[in-house]
């Protein structure tokens, strides 16, 4: 059976403690139940295209590295007793299986290489995830509490693409700060389009050129900045009124007025946090058109808000906010000259 190419076993009764052999030719493997607690040692799955091993009892690594040809895992995934998942190098595998139930077990997630964009909310359900390192732009492991470590995204490859991090309530996570993710979002090729939100609680980027305790910022630009390559990147660092009481859902919201006229307006929706987190937002550099005063100076107030879901009281509160703006000229941002109010 060296050269078997497809394998589907359902409702099979197998004796012992392990498998000894599975062929290297597989593209197949569709083994529900898988009754072993690993799979063969000298099994080399290079050629698999499509694996299903749901409601198995592997414990040990499962280690698809670089699978190249590996285009499908099960739809639903339930394999509780998993420890280790590596799915290192396959370069074809575009989606994620949803997590059906909590895996409290799995303490390794590595997804380098793959063709990956997203991940499944339903990730939240490895509870007891320590280490991920996906290479994605899209990232949403809000409530993985034990997650400790992930890399710093490529600067080089924000700049060219939108991107996504949503790591609320990873109170373990150390190596993601505010400022961290700031400096990277403004290179010398541009602003990234990005959404951050972070447990960094006041780390915030003290290098914004504008900041505010109390939710309202006031300051003048030159006229002459109509109609160029504007970028702007916020934040907003909120938390519990209380400590230890969880906040419930509530909604963050900017709003820009230009010379009197609202041209930004935004809110995000927010679930429950435990402590302090950072909201970041950054654009893209894109020609700005406000009303023209005809003055030297067009004024600017930014206003951030947070609310209850519906309208109403919330145990979150503002806690400070920032505002930054920038020009690109030349292919450079340049940060202007700004009166504040």
């Amino acid at each position: 059976m060296k050269k078997l190419r497809l394998l589907i076993v359902r409702n099979a009764d197998i004796s012992g403690s392990r498998l000894d052999f599975l062929s290297n030719e597989l593209r197949l493997l569709d083994w529900p139940g898988y009754p072993f607690s690993s799979l063969p040692s000298n099994f080399g799955p290079n050629k698999l295209v499509a694996v299903d091993l749901s409601y198995s009892r592997v414990k040990k690594l499962i280690m698809y590295f670089k699978c190249f040809n590996l285009r499908r895992l099960p739809s639903d995934v339930r394999m509780r007793s998993l420890r280790h998942l590596f799915l290192v190098g396959c370069s074809k595998l575009e989606s994620f299986p949803n997590i059906v139930e909590k895996m409290e077990f799995l303490k390794e997630l590595y997804l380098e290489g793959t063709a990956l964009k997203d991940l499944p909310s339903s990730i939240e359900n490895i509870v007891g995830l320590q280490y991920l390192s996906p290479n994605l732009l899209y990232l949403s492991a809000s409530d993985c509490r034990s997650l400790e470590s992930i890399p710093k995204f490529n600067a080089r490859e924000a700049t060219r693409f939108s991107y996504h991090l949503d790591l609320t309530n990873c109170k373990k996570l150390v190596n993601y700060q505010a400022d961290d993710i700031a400096s990277i979002l403004f290179t010398s090729e541009g602003h990234v389009d990005a959404t951050v939100s972070t447990f960094s609680g006041s780390n915030i980027p003290e290098w914004f050129s504008h900041h505010s305790p109390k939710g309202a910022i006031s300051f003048e630009v030159p006229s002459n900045l109509y109609a160029k390559p504007l970028s702007l990147s916020f934040y907003v660092l909120f938390g519990p009124k209380d400590v230890g009481v969880e906040t419930g859902r509530f909604i963050c919201g900017i709003e820009i007025i230009i010379n009197n006229k609202t041209m930004i307006a935004e809110e995000r929706l927010f679930q429950s946090v435990e402590s302090d987190h950072v909201w970041l937002r950054s654009t893209l550099p894109s020609p700005w058109r406000w009303q023209l005063n005809r003055m030297l100076w067009s004024r600017f107030d930014v206003s951030f808000t947070v609310h209850g879901v519906p309208m109403g009281q919330t145990r979150a509160v503002l806690k400070k906010c920032g505002l930054h703006l920038a020009y690109k000229q030349d292919g450079h941002l340049i940060v202007p000259v700004t009166k504040v109010r």
